[in-house]
């Protein structure tokens, strides 16, 4: 039987009781619950993964899940697929549903490196670990991303600039305004910055970013004076959201602006930074 007796205790406490050494039985708990629970070895019996979890202070660890089954080691994380790097609390919100995963991630919080496509399924693993073993209870998590959004961008991503669909420029706008406003280093870009910029992409729509006070949102359609208007066609907007080379873009005629350009270079900024913090982009 799992022994879930301590992670309620540090719930019940507040995530800044845990200490390093608590590290090792957070994740001894997911990989015995993926031994005993069948709905979860059913669901992964297709996975081959090796997870390596380098929480600072804490002993490393390693999670190989193979055949719908796992098995925790410590100390040698080589050959990870997965590294997953971050603080004692960071992970602990995490695991206690104080805190989403993904936001942690888009903050720069919780670090990954490797295969970013094993990495969610993983993740709602953890989820349904917690879940059902009573330390998270249904819908208790606040979730803004949620892993299966970050796998729909991920498959974008990998598309390209091609044959984009229409629906997932929200998609896209959604996750990379929620990264600005949870992200410290973009927070510094905007910080006393008013942007306004308006994107007619052709025969789909307009869209609007606006940040006023350090906070970042999308509108779908116009707004009266916007500081920067752009035009393009889909295919340019697929490359420059998901590329990050605005700049390029636009010398090369693709794209045709009229305002204040200083508004494109904090742009610019801000998708570089978005881009650098995921795996697949690199």
């Amino acid at each position: 039987m799992v022994d879930t007796s301590r992670i309620i205790e540090i719930k019940k406490n507040g995530a800044d009781t845990a200490t390093a050494e608590d590290i090792p039985g957070f994740f001894k708990l997911i990989s015995d619950f993926i031994n005993e629970d069948a709905d979860t070895q059913n669901v992964i019996k297709d996975l081959e993964m090796k997870v390596a979890i380098e929480i600072e202070g804490a002993e490393k660890c390693l999670i190989t899940i193979t055949g719908g089954k796992s098995e925790l080691t410590m100390g040698n994380t080589s050959g990870a697929d997965i590294i997953l790097y971050g603080g004692v609390e960071t992970i602990t919100k995490v695991l206690i549903g104080e805190e989403d995963a993904v936001i942690s991630f888009l903050s720069g919080a919780l670090e990954v490196d490797g295969d970013f496509e094993k990495l969610m399924p993983f993740l709602e693993t953890i989820e349904s670990a917690y879940e059902k073993l009573g330390i998270v209870e249904k819908g208790e998590r606040k979730v803004l991303i949620d892993a299966q959004t970050m796998k729909t961008l991920y498959d974008v991503y990998l598309a390209g600039g091609t044959n984009v669909d229409s629906a997932y420029i929200p998609l896209f706008f959604n996750i990379f305004t929620t990264f600005v406003n949870v992200n410290e280093e973009a927070q510094d870009v905007i910080m006393d910055e008013e942007l306004r910029v308006q994107m007619t992409i052709k025969d789909i729509g307009s869209y609007t970013l606006e940040a006023v006070d350090g906070k970042m949102i999308w509108i779908d359609g116009k707004v009266d004076n916007p500081i920067l208007e752009f035009e393009l066609d889909i295919k340019t907007a697929a490359e420059v959201l998901l590329g990050g080379d605005a700049a390029s873009a636009y010398l090369s005629g693709a794209v045709v602006a009229t305002g204040n350009i200083a508004q494109a270079l904090i742009l610019q900024e801000l998708l570089e930074l978005f881009l650098e913090i995921l795996p697949f982009a690199g």
